[in-house]
């Protein structure tokens, strides 16, 4: 599942009658899920999806920088 199938993922949870509370019981529902390798979680317990930073430099040519 790609980040973008994690929201599309939560809108189809949330049902057809869609509201705020219904998108986010609908994301919570999901719990712990791999998007692209990254392991995310969103509970009522913990909506910060990952913990990971990541910090890119890119230099004055436009490329990154390692």
């Amino acid at each position: 599942m790609e980040h973008q199938g994690l929201l599309t993922e939560g809108l189809k949870a949330g049902g057809p009658k869609l509201t705020r509370e219904s998108f986010i019981a609908g994301l919570e529902a999901m719990n712990r899920k791999d998007v692209g390798g990254l392991q995310v979680t969103f509970s009522p317990e913990d909506r910060s999806l990952t913990h990971l930073a990541d910090i890119t430099m890119i230099g004055k040519n436009g490329k990154l920088i390692n």
